[in-house]
């Protein structure tokens, strides 16, 4: 999948000056604050150079939440980092970290969520780098998570079950568990989970795949996924909400640990990331923060 946007050239004409005898001097007016910018880095791991971009906002305190990004197949981080988490960052004073995957054997980028047909070490990889910034930049090594699109999707749930000592809480879009995945997953500890899911999608359909599709060796039916995070986390009772005519959301709590675990299914939407300037009731980058601020 790929996200781009034409850039537009707006011609500005200076108007003619209006003389004035005695003109008042203006009071110099508030400098609009810069943007922080955000680095680009990279470190040896398993023979590869990994590339991140790493955001930390003016008001980053120690002991900060960071919130990793994941991008999906064929994406890169500059389609990650235009999700906006980088101005909610600012707000709430958290580091976002947009790791880069590597190509695959059809030259697209790619992330190995437990894949059949790729062996790239990203679990390690991501592991690693999460460990590194939390170290040198004292973010809480308590409140750490990760979100990703398509396969960052699956990726996400592939370091809930094998490194969710590392993440505190996850929140995949249009992305699911992986067949390997969903055959090993065993998490210790449990983790939370949002999940925002397309009915329409045909790419990662909420029907599962073959274990036969593009190598990715099979994914089971979205409906048995949720209800395995529903029993993992010990949740005694699922709300149904309907927020909209398109958006239906469940709400599984009374769970283990106070942890909760939220589906949103969006009737007839393909494989996007909801946002409402793309006509959905809510952004899918500000429900994901407000999740993760729960824990």
């Amino acid at each position: 999948m790929c996200a781009c946007s034409p850039d537009s050239v707006i011609e500005e004409v200076e108007p003619d000056p209006i003389e004035d005898p005695d003109p008042e001097p203006d009071p110099d007016p508030d400098p609009e604050p810069e943007p922080t910018p955000t680095d680009s880095l990279s470190f040896e791991f398993d023979g590869q150079t990994r590339y991140y971009l790493l955001y930390l906002p003016e008001n980053l305190a120690d002991n900060a939440p960071l919130v990793m990004v994941l991008h999906g197949y064929t994406q890169n981080v500059t389609w990650a980092e235009s999700l906006g988490f980088n101005a909610l960052a600012d707000q709430y004073g958290f580091g976002v970290v947009y790791p880069q995957g590597t190509r695959d054997i059809l030259n697209n980028t790619h992330w190995n969520a437990q894949l059949s047909y790729t062996s790239v070490d990203d679990l390690g990889f991501l592991t690693l780098l999460v460990d590194s910034l939390q170290t040198q930049y004292s973010f809480d090594q308590a409140r750490t998570f990760v979100t990703g699109f398509s396969n960052g999707g699956f990726m996400s749930y592939a370091l809930a079950c094998a490194a969710a000592g590392t993440f505190r809480a996850i929140a995949p879009v249009a992305g699911v568990m992986s067949g390997i995945t969903w055959q090993t997953c065993d998490p210790d500890p449990t983790v939370p989970v949002l999940h925002i899911h397309g009915t329409a999608d045909e790419v990662v359909p909420d029907t599962g795949l073959e274990p036969d599709v593009a190598g990715w060796g099979g994914a089971p039916p979205l409906d048995s996924m949720m209800t395995f995070w529903v029993l993992q986390n010990a949740c005694n009772q699922t709300d149904t909400v309907s927020i909209d005519d398109a958006t239906t959301a469940f709400f599984s709590k009374d769970c283990v640990d106070s942890l909760e675990v939220h589906r949103y299914s969006l009737e007839g939407w393909e494989h996007i990331w909801p946002s409402m300037e793309e006509g959905a009731s809510f952004n899918a980058t500000e429900l994901i923060w407000e999740f993760f601020q729960k824990y």
